[in-house]
């Protein structure tokens, strides 16, 4: 029997969000039945997962345009090699991509992940004006796309007031990659990473940027009581590094950007993320694998991610550095070892990468039973 041909569009496969979830979703799906290729549109970074995927068994291929060049040359270009690789399915992640395909891919049944809620990420970004063209851009794109899937049930109920459907399938991550430290390893990584060994430890993964509100996190920790008991890292950077690292307060690390993500999460006890905005976070969902007990603002996509779980979670209203703060002293009574087991279960539970992978891999059956593929 001919394999599904699936060929996968993105920017780049530098380590975030999305490029994390496409991984997740490759490893998993059955190459028995499937053929895989990731087509990328510029140069590769530094932090690229490129050889992870090809140890995958996976073949990428590299326009490495420039974006300037890209809406100069693409659409002959990008014809071409997509007709040499013959898809079944074209599955693109990303605004690039995304608009890319519905331009100049209408051939093909295609297919896209919706990472995030346009009007909100792109504004935060790039600004009102260029934020807002953009978003309005890319779900003008979405419209026109045969079979767009949301990473959220956020985003689904926030496209429908744009007249858009769209299927569901939740971000999984691999509950194999990441568990949960018992207590010597926790000191053991503490020490190795430079940790002081006998203080709670919150940990906040992700880029430093005004979306994410680091800023608010580090207030929300200084005006802490109990601060002097804990140790806040901060992992991760971007613009705002360096305001984060004028509040020059104690007890509180910045790692800038590390490769080992993972370990600092295992040697922490608590996350926090005071994001203004997400599509379903996928360090969240790494803390959650890593038994962590969570402390995060408001907004949807959290609230979608810890359900009606008290347990496993503190929640606070978006921006509200008080509120964070009186929460923060409240953990250093809390049993964190029954939590962390209730944060683990409740991940195995609802996502896991196989759980998204079989899911998406059902779309594409369905998709070419409509054609007796």
């Amino acid at each position: 029997m001919d394999k599904i041909r699936v060929l996968y569009i993105i920017s780049t496969l530098e380590r975030c969000g999305p490029v994390n979830v496409l991984y997740e979703m490759v490893k998993n799906i059955d190459m028995k039945f499937f053929h895989i290729e990731i087509l990328t549109l510029s140069p590769e970074p530094k932090d690229s997962r490129y050889e992870e995927f090809i140890k995958l068994g996976v073949k990428v291929t590299s326009i490495g345009m420039s974006r300037l060049q890209l809406l100069l040359n693409m659409g002959k270009r990008l014809k071409e090699i997509v007709e040499a690789m013959n898809p079944y399915i074209i599955h693109s992640h990303g605004y690039r991509a995304d608009l890319l395909s519905v331009r100049y891919l209408m051939g093909y049944k295609r297919v896209n992940t919706i990472h995030n809620y346009a009007p909100y990420d792109y504004t935060m970004q790039y600004g009102k004006v260029i934020g807002t063209y953009m978003a309005r851009r890319h779900l003008k794109a979405i419209l026109k796309l045969d079979n767009p899937i949301a990473c959220s049930q956020f985003i689904e109920n926030k496209l429908k007031q744009h007249n858009i459907k769209v299927d569901v399938v939740q971000n999984g991550i691999d509950k194999d990659k990441y568990s949960v430290a018992i207590k010597e390893e926790k000191l053991a990584l503490k020490k190795k990473l430079g940790l002081a060994t006998e203080k709670l430890t919150i940990v906040s993964v992700g880029a430093l940027i005004d979306r994410k509100d680091p800023l608010a996190v580090l207030k929300g920790f200084n005006e802490s009581k109990v601060k002097d008991e804990m140790q806040l890292v901060l992992v991760g950077e971007g613009p705002l590094f360096e305001q984060c690292k004028a509040t020059n307060l104690q007890s509180v690390i910045l790692t800038g950007k590390v490769n080992n993500v993972h370990e600092y999460l295992k040697a922490a006890d608590v996350f926090i993320s005071a994001s203004k905005a997400e599509g379903l976070p996928m360090a969240v969902l790494e803390a959650m694998a890593s038994g962590l007990m969570l402390i995060l603002s408001d907004i949807e996509p959290h609230k979608e991610l810890v359900g009606n779980n008290p347990a496993i979670s503190h929640i606070f209203k978006l921006g509200d550095t008080e509120e964070l703060s009186n929460i923060i002293n409240s953990i250093s009574k809390a049993d964190l070892s029954s939590i962390s087991l209730k944060v683990r279960q409740h991940l195995e539970l609802n996502f896991s990468s196989e759980v998204m992978s079989n899911k998406y891999t059902k779309v594409y059956r369905n998709i070419l039973s409509l054609e007796d593929r």
